[in-house]
């Protein structure tokens, strides 16, 4: 299996580390607006993993047409005081210049992890034309508040949970049975003062 991690900031060098243990890998691409950025990243998982390093390949935007799975961490990191639909536009412009390098495979399955995620998982699904069971989107570290958030949305697009122990998928489980009021709906979306 081929995979490309578009962007090394902290999540796609954390992600690089990762990758290189999972045995159905074989080919990772490393991808950046800079061919340095990639190779430098490649050289801090092989100072901890030498054997490693072989997986990976600094590549251009428009290998993105190769992977079967596709993973985009770039985008526009938010400053003290904003929330995610103050870095959407941004995101959304990241996610165009990356998507439109190249055309993907029809087979592949897209990751995104840009902020505000909901967002950006149903803009990458939209522009990329792929079927909506192909695109996902990861927040990291959900609570079950945020997780009934997203579950209760009519979107064609899933989010993505990753439950270190039973106790985790005990809580996130929990969610399902959550009735969020209008007020907690709007301040998940959107951030701002806490309802509750």
């Amino acid at each position: 299996m081929k995979v490309a991690v578009v962007g090394t900031g902290n999540v796609g060098s954390a992600l690089l580390f990762h990758l290189v243990d999972v045995p159905s890998i074989d080919e990772i691409l490393v991808m950046n607006l800079q061919e340095d950025w990639s190779k430098a990243a490649i050289m801090d998982v092989a100072s901890a993993k030498p054997e490693a390093a072989l997986k990976f390949s600094a590549a251009p935007f428009q290998r993105i047409s190769e992977p079967d799975i596709l993973v985009l961490t770039s985008g526009v990191q938010m400053k003290e005081g904003e929330t995610g639909k103050d870095v959407l536009a941004g995101n959304i412009e990241v996610m165009n210049a990356i998507l439109d390098s190249a055309p993907l495979k029809s087979s592949a399955i897209l990751i995104g992890l840009a902020t505000p995620v909901d967002d950006i998982t149903v803009h990458i699904q939209k522009r990329c034309g792929l079927p909506y069971r192909q695109v996902f989107g990861f927040g990291g570290d959900l609570d079950r508040n945020r997780l009934a958030y997203v579950l209760s949305q009519p979107w064609e697009v899933f989010t993505l949970v990753g439950c270190a122990n039973r106790a985790e998928f005990a809580a996130n489980a929990a969610a399902l049975d959550l009735q969020l009021s209008p007020a907690a709906v709007t301040w998940l979306a959107e951030g701002g003062e806490a309802p509750f």
